[in-house]
Order: structure tokens, then sequence, then C-alpha cells
């Protein structure tokens, strides 16, 4: 059990989460948090015109600092802010053809019904920046200062915290879980888990 106050989410989770269908604005608010490590504020301030395309940049509005940043843009948020078309004024925007942005409100509660959607329980876009910290840091080895400055924290300590979020892969806590035993009954459940955590 993990110590109170931690939470454990799995990484097939998030991987479900990025995979369910959904409209293309929609998927832009799930990978903003999870592939750029935006908040939900910064989400529903993005602006197109920040988008730079041709030099792969994407410049945000610091919730917490009032500040501008600019951050290298994801591959997969480039390809889908092409495919949306939207060229000025902001990128995530309401229904209603306001030309408003997406309230922080709406961006967590497209975050909760997605997830429901996608058959996990319900997660919050600071779940995504977490998720995004334990994947740059664990999984493709990127140092803990450049995640700092990913994620736009002053101090290292704020850092660790994401990082140290407790983000496991269930598919590989079960193959060691069964390594040794002699009943193999389950194997096939255990190899079919790990081919769905490895789309």
């Amino acid at each position: 059990m993990a110590p109170e106050g931690r939470i454990v989410v799995y990484r097939a989770y998030f991987q479900r989460l990025l995979k369910t269908s959904m409209p293309l604005r929609d998927r832009l608010v799930i990978e903003l948090p999870c592939l750029e490590g935006l908040r939900s504020g910064e989400i529903s301030t993005l602006r197109a015109e920040w988008i730079d395309l041709e030099n792969g940049d994407i410049r945000i509005l610091d919730s917490k600092k009032q500040t501008m940043f600019t951050l290298p843009l994801d591959p997969t948020v480039a390809k889908h802010v092409i495919q949306l078309g939207i060229h000025e004024g902001f990128l995530i925007r309401g229904r209603k053809r306001t030309g408003k942005g997406l309230s922080v409100t709406h961006v967590e509660r497209l975050w909760k019904d997605y997830c429901v959607d996608a058959g996990i329980p319900p997660m919050s876009p600071r779940m995504g920046r977490a998720y995004f910290a334990v994947i740059e840091h664990f999984v493709l080895r990127k140092p803990i200062g450049y995640i700092q400055f990913m994620l736009r924290h002053d101090d290292l300590q704020s850092t660790e915290h994401y990082v140290n979020c407790d983000i496991v892969d269930y598919g590989d806590m079960k193959e060691i879980f069964y390594q040794g035993k002699e009943n193999r009954m389950f194997q096939p459940q255990i190899k079919e888990e790990q081919a769905w955590n490895k789309k």
C-alpha cells in the first residue's frame, strides 16, 4: 500500500486515455499536460500565434508566474495543432463560437469525462503533468534539471515531488509477481496485458 497522501496511478491508464476516441480539440486538452507538462490554466490561455511550427517551439503563459515561457513542441502535439487548423486567437476554444478560450473548469471536466470513457478512475490534468515528469525522467532517462525546466519550477524540491509520484506499469508488476512461481496458467493473460500496455 502506498504511504498516506501518495497516489498510485498505472501507466496503462494514461496509455488508454491517450488512445481514447475524441474530437481533436479534446485530444489536445489531454495531450498538453501528458506530452508538454502544461497546467489547466496554460491550456485555457494558449493562443495559436504562440505555436511556432517552423522552429518546433510553443510559448505559454505560465499560470503561476504570469510570465511567458518557450518550450520545445512535442511532435504529436504539433501534428494535432496542424490538423486543428486554428491560426489565431485561443487554440483551445469553448463549444460556443465566441472565440473565447476553454475555461479551467471545463478543462478539468473534460479530463474526468474522458477518464470515464477510457474505463479508468477520474484524474486531473495535474496527474498528466506527473505522468510527463515520470516518463521523461525514468523511461526516457532525461535529467531532473530538464524536468524542472519543462515544468517551470523555481526549486528542485517541487520537481522531485512530481518525479516521485507513484506511476506504475501494471504489466511489469504482474510479470515480476509471477517470476519463479510454478503455476503458469495466467501467462497468456500477462502477455495480453503487456501487448495492451505497449499500444
